[in-house]
This record gives structure tokens, sequence and C-alpha cells, in this order.
């Protein structure tokens, strides 16, 4: 199971809550979203995967991301200000773990990735998959 993934998925049930206002697309966010909760998000930081009741590996960008705007939307849907605090929590860890102010974008850094990587400390990971939305677009609220 993929942080990232699971953010989107989430996301897409308030989509599909808000425009049939069927509550079982919402609990099946807010299921989603506590699970991500209380299984990825450990010691202030959210982890890459989990798999057989083990979660692991450094969150990413796209793993706070996707993470932050499913918040946000059950935020919206709710108004359940639990979501916002943890959304606001989980930017605040974006922010310092992937921006960088010399180079005006979001990035992939060493320290999360904990392996060396050649050249600069940091890459762009706007490389997303096409069939993904990109990270640093999704961060700055731009939905092209």
């Amino acid at each position: 199971m993929l942080t990232s993934w699971n953010g989107l998925m989430i996301g897409a049930f308030v989509d599909g809550y808000n425009v049939t206002r069927n509550e079982r697309y919402l609990a099946v966010a807010q299921k989603g979203a506590d699970f991500l909760w209380t299984r990825l998000y450990q010691e202030g930081r959210l982890l890459r995967t989990f798999k057989e009741g083990v979660a692991k590996l450094n969150g990413y960008l796209d793993d706070y991301t996707f993470t932050v705007d499913a918040l946000l939307d059950l935020y919206e849907a709710t108004s359940d200000a639990m979501h916002l605090d943890r959304a606001r929590g989980l930017t605040t860890r974006l922010i310092d773990q992937f921006w960088d102010d010399a180079q005006g974008g979001s990035f992939l850094p060493r320290k999360i990735t904990n392996r060396s990587l050649p050249g600069p400390n940091r890459r762009p990971t706007n490389r997303s998959h096409p069939e993904m939305p990109s990270p640093p677009k999704a961060f700055s609220g731009s939905s092209t």
C-alpha cells in the first residue's frame, strides 16, 4: 500500500460524496484517513509504504502532498477541524523537508531518501508519472 495513492483515493471518495451525497463514500474516505494517520504517521512524519502490518520508508513529496489534499477535502466536506489541524501539521513538515528557497521549488532531499544522490543534494521531483498529478503542482494548488 502506498501513502500517496491512498491520499488520492481518499480525495476521490470525498469527491464522490460531494457529487452524490452518498454517506458511504464519506465513510470510506474517513476510514482511509484514519488508517493513514494511525498506521503511517509516526514520530511527526509520514511513512511511504504499509505491508503485512509494517509501515516503513520515509514519505516522499507526493505522500505529503496527496495526504494534505485529502485531509483538506475531508475538512471541507465535514467541517471537522481535526482534518484541518492534521493537514496544517503535515504542510509544515512538507515545507521543512521539501521546499528549497534558493532554487524556488519543491525537491526530494537526501535527508529523506537516506541514500547518496549524485550532484547537488537535491533533485527536482516534477518528473511524475503522466497518469498521476504532479506533487509540486498539487502542493501549489494548481489543477493543471
